[in-house]
């Protein structure tokens, strides 16, 4: 599972990135991961305005090759969130004025782990 969170943060992560490039490139981008009870929730913000969240970023100029212009395509504007979307039962994206906000949330998996087993130790038994 770990490594569906971690790629479905980076994806959600790349999507406020690409926002920020068009509006507010000098803006950081929030990550917010929050362990509560029975629930890891990890929530991507941007700070990108009210603009299209799904539209294509940047178009390239006249003298751009389209090859290698990885935002003038209109598929790659829904891309990191069909990621997600596959990787993520309970995803939501919320839009406001003042950005956008990408919530994942999975189940808190409870494992009994010995003492010293996360680094690859157990305690001998008495």
């Amino acid at each position: 599972m770990l490594d569906e969170i971690r790629l479905a943060v980076g994806e959600a992560a790349s999507r406020a990135v690409g926002r920020h490039l068009t509006s507010c490139p000098g803006e950081p981008v929030l990550v917010r991961l929050t362990d509560g009870p029975g629930t890891f929730i990890a929530e991507v913000l941007d700070v990108a305005g009210d603009h299209d969240a799904d539209a294509v970023r940047a178009l390239p100029g006249e003298d751009a090759d389209p090859a290698l212009d990885l935002f003038d395509d209109d598929l790659a504007s829904g891309v990191e969130l069909a990621v997600i979307g596959g990787l993520v039962e309970d995803v939501s994206v919320a839009h406001s004025p003042g950005g956008s906000s990408v919530t994942m949330t999975w189940p808190a998996v409870s494992h009994s782990v010995a003492p010293g087993a996360a680094f690859g130790h157990t305690l001998p038994s008495a």
